[in-house]
Formats: C-alpha cells, sequence, structure tokens
C-alpha cells in the first residue's frame, strides 16, 4: 500500500519532508506515526494506515513532495525486494511534480507557460521562488536583433572579493514561503497604511474587572478581536475578498491571528468571531497559540480567513506598516500599551493609549471606508461596554 501525500490546504501544492521516523526495512504498526512534513503553516505526521514493513522511501529528508505524491510503501517483507525496480522505473521519466518550487512559483510558471525543468532555483536548498520564475520568463522573451553579432570576450570581473568571515543564515521552509507569500501581496495590491492612537484606558480597566471573575486567561488581544469582528459586522466589504471587481462577503467573521514561532510566523485561524463571547474568544485565542509553539496545528487550524490581526506590542513596537495576507482586504497592526499624556474634556490625564495600524487594499475601498473602519474599531475599544 502506498501512502500518499493529502491536501491540508486551499492553497497547499506541495509540503517538505522534514524527518523520517522509520528506515526502509523497519516494522510498522497499524496508526504508527513513520514521518513529518511540513508546509508553511503547519507540520503534520504520517501515519502507516495498517501493520507492516516500510518497504521503500520514495523522498529524503528535505525533499519536496508534491500534493498526490506517494511517500512510501508499506507492504509485506517479501514485497521489499521488488522495491528498487520501483525505483528504477520512477527515475526512467523526469516528471516535474518532483522539482522544488514553491505554490506561488508554480502557479506563475503555469500562467506564463514556463517549462520549470529549466528553470534554476535560488531559494533554499535551490527551490525554485516567485522571482525566478519572472526572471526567466522576461529572459526569455528577450529578442536578440541581430543573431549574426560576433560575440565579444567576456570582459575582466573587477568586483572586490567577498569577505571570507561571514555567516550565512539558512531560511527555514515557513521563513521562505512567508516571505514569498508577502513579496506577492506587495506587487498584486495597492496597499495603504493608515494609524490611530485610542484611549484604552476604560478597556483595561474592564479587562482587569473580567479576569478576576474568569478562570481562563483573558489577554487584551482577544478584546480587539471581538471590537474587529463587530466593526466588520459594520464595514462588511472589508470582511471580503475582492475578485473581478466583486467584494464576495461571507456570513461569518473569520480571523486569522499572527503568532510567531521559533520557526517564523503562522496565522491560525478563529471562526465564526461574531457570535462568540469575550470568553470563548480567549479560550481558543489561548489555544491555537499554544499548538503554533509547539508545532502542534492541524491543517483546519491555518484555513484563510477574511481579516488579520498581528501584535508587535509586546516587542517594543508603537505602529508599523503590516503587509495584507493573500486574499484579504485588511489586516490590523497592533503596537504596545503606553501610560501617556492625553486630554479628556479639557484636562490633561495620563491615560493607557494603544497605536493601531490598518494596511488595506486600495482596489476594494478607498481611504475614507478605511477611516470608518478604524473609528469603528477605535470607538469599541474606547467604549468596551459595547462589546459586552
Amino acid at each position: 500500500m502506498q501512502i500518499i501525500l493529502p491536501k491540508l490546504g486551499a492553497n497547499m501544492d506541495s509540503a517538505v519532508l522534514t524527518r523520517w521516523f522509520k528506515a526502509e526495512g523497519d516494522p510498522v504498526e497499524a496508526n504508527e506515526v513513520i514521518a513529518e512534513v511540513s508546509t508553511d503553516k503547519v507540520n503534520m505526521e504520517i501515519e502507516a494506515p495498517e501493520k507492516g514493513i516500510l518497504i521503500k522511501q520514495f523522498f529524503k529528508e528535505d525533499d519536496d513532495v508534491p500534493v498526490g505524491a506517494a511517500i512510501a510503501e508499506i507492504g509485506a517483507a517479501a514485497a521489499k525486494a521488488d522495491a528498487p525496480q520501483q525505483e528504477e522505473r520512477k527515475d526512467v521519466q523526469p516528471n516535474n511534480s518532483f522539482i522544488k518550487i514553491s505554490p506561488s512559483a508554480r502557479r506563475l510558471a503555469h500562467t506564463l507557460g514556463v517549462d520549470i525543468s529549466k528553470v534554476k532555483g535560488t531559494g533554499p536548498n535551490g527551490r525554485i521562488v516567485h522571482q525566478d520564475i519572472q526572471n526567466y520568463a522576461e529572459a526569455a522573451n528577450t529578442v536578440v536583433e541581430d543573431c549574426e553579432e560576433i560575440q565579444q570576450p567576456q570582459a575582466e570581473d573587477h568586483s572586490p572579493p567577498q569577505p571570507q568571515n561571514m555567516e550565512i543564515y539558512q531560511l527555514n521552509r515557513i521563513e521562505a514561503i512567508s516571505g514569498e507569500r508577502m513579496l506577492h501581496s506587495l506587487q498584486s495590491t495597492a496597499q495603504l497604511t493608515m494609524t490611530r492612537d485610542v484611549d484604552v484606558t476604560d478597556a483595561v480597566a474592564l479587562l482587569e474587572s473580567v479576569k478576576k471573575v474568569q478562570k481562563d486567561k483573558i489577554t487584551f488581544t482577544a478584546f480587539i478581536i471581538l471590537a474587529v469582528a463587530k466593526s466588520l459586522q459594520i464595514h462588511r466589504r472589508f470582511n471580503g475578498k475582492l475578485e473581478n471587481g466583486k467584494i464576495v462577503i461571507p456570513a461569518s467573521v473569520d480571523l486569522n491571528v499572527a503568532v510567531a514561532t521559533d520557526k517564523g510566523l503562522v496565522v491560525p485561524i478563529i471562526r465564526d468571531v461574531q457570535s462568540k463571547s469575550l470568553a470563548a474568544v480567549a479560550r481558543e485565542l489561548n489555544d491555537i497559540v499554544t499548538k503554533a509553539r509547539n508545532s502542534k496545528l492541524e491543517s483546519r487550524d491555518v484555513e484563510n480567513g477574511n481579516f488579520t490581526i498581528t501584535n508587535l506590542g509586546a516587542s517594543g513596537v508603537d505602529t508599523f506598516t503590516p503587509i495584507l495576507y493573500p486574499g484579504q482586504t485588511g489586516i490590523l497592526g497592533l503596537g504596545r500599551i503606553l501610560k501617556r499624556p492625553w486630554v479628556v474634556e479639557d484636562r490633561i490625564e495620563i491615560r493607557s493609549i494603544l497605536s493601531l495600524s490598518l494596511t488595506w487594499d486600495h482596489q476594494a475601498a478607498d481611504g475614507a471606508p478605511a477611516a470608518q473602519l478604524l473609528k469603528s474599531i477605535a470607538d469599541y475599544l474606547e467604549t468596551p461596554g459595547l462589546m459586552l
């Protein structure tokens, strides 16, 4: 029986085989973990569907495995002798599906008609990235005006020698693909960012009161998630996705929350936030953050939502420019909460002030609707009783 790599998400084309737990010839039990694969969003353990012998591993560690490809074969011990013949047949005909290439690069190559077997990858471990396809397509479209032109001798390289003592940092899969997606997002949308300072003194005080009666850990981020969900119900276009000149708006508010991990940034999802209480949102937030930092996220935890929230306040950042998650219309960046002088009814008081940074796609909305969304979020945070 062959073990096939399943599709773990709508945008998944491949995964990296990060680790083998069993070697060829090892006995395996039904439902025993034999390997681990990694996408840009989640790590997943691959289990043996039945008891037997691991006859063949079709990929090595760090190989890029296409969705639907056989990772391994399990069978009776006598079948192991046939495995080398299967490998020989597999290697006779080169297959583009086994080339290391990012999902966005594979889609662009298909659109432009580029043969990926002829493209040299510049990404991690020779992986073909989005820019490699663009560069190859541009070079292929260059017209040579004089085919008989005598080739000039190559100029000597007078560039200064590279320093010998340097450190090379190898991007992991999550970092590399996240970077590719952010670059693609910037190239395909008209992104602008506006900022606003918000007086959250009353919200901080209310949160402290709620903590005294709630057993679950409730963070201020949960408060903001709730405020964003209620605001998106009013300013609905920012809860939608731009498709062919139309904004498709779902009924539910499904929010992605950016979480920094040791392996890079992941963006798990909290679904149907508009119908949940503060305590329920806090529980789900705590759960997905814990799973993300322990590399325990499942495929359903990392599906695409409609809007993203990212928080750099813990790093001492006030305002910044968040980049849209591909396919979404808006993302809200959270800064730190600072004690600052603030005018309240013609008096100067020391208040807790939070800086918000909203990035949106100007193809989907002008500045005025975006400002109204940001004002709505600020209103809920400054008058938190409206959310509860």
